[in-house]
Formats: structure tokens, sequence, C-alpha cells
């Protein structure tokens, strides 16, 4: 079955939590960058807002795919942003380190890689 065929598989911004780890390195706090979901399934695409000058860090997103959702999610640039949702699609979870499935996770990082300005940092995994 190619991913073409998925063609109701539901996701909204709300669906991802953020988290932004307190550490020295970091200086992005909570929802100085926002998730915006474009194009429909099969073909999402997830946009996370520029966060402005000086806001150099990371944050890690998490896609919550269970029947329970955990952390916040920032749909909005400000403040630390509400509960997340869950896409409730727990047969797209995978058991990463073998144990488990647990639900992608991701890490978006800002003003640390120089290069291309087209990407702030572009990994593919195969």
């Amino acid at each position: 079955m190619s991913s073409n065929s998925d063609t109701v598989t539901s996701i909204i911004a709300s669906d991802f939590a953020l988290a932004f780890p307190a550490v020295t390195a970091n200086h992005l706090v909570a929802c100085e960058t926002a998730v915006s979901i474009t194009g429909s399934s099969p073909n999402f695409k997830v946009n996370l807002s520029r966060p402005g000058n000086g806001n150099n860090g990371w944050t890690d997103l998490t896609l919550n795919l269970g029947a329970a959702a955990a952390g916040n999610q920032c749909t909005a640039v400000g403040g630390a942003g509400a509960a997340a949702t869950t896409a409730n699609r727990p047969w797209l979870q995978y058991p990463w380190g073998g144990g488990a499935a647990i639900n992608p996770t991701a890490r978006a990082t800002f003003g640390v890689y120089k290069g291309n300005k087209e990407f702030i940092y572009l990994r593919e995994n195969y």
C-alpha cells in the first residue's frame, strides 16, 4: 500500500506538542514559534513560524497519535499554549527503540546552523 492510499487521516496543528528545554544554550522559550499545517492527507506539510532575532535555540515536536494527548500546543506565538490534542491514530505509532510503540518526535533548531538561507536545518530519514 502506498502512502497515497491514505486520504482520510486527519492531523491538525494542536495535535503537536512542543517542548522548549530550559537549558542555558536554548534561547527559545514557550511558543516563540508556532505550528501550522498546510496541505491535506496524504501530503501534509508542517510549518514552524520564525521566532525572531535573538531567539536561537530549539524545540522538540511530538505528534500525539495515541488515545491520550500529552504536552502543550503552540498554534499561535505568545505565552505557553493550551494542552495539546491527539489525532488518536495509535496504528501510526512505531516501536522506535524496539519496545512499546511511541509517538514520532523531531527537533527543530533556529539560528544554530549556518549555510543556505533557504533552510534552517534539513534532515531526511530513510
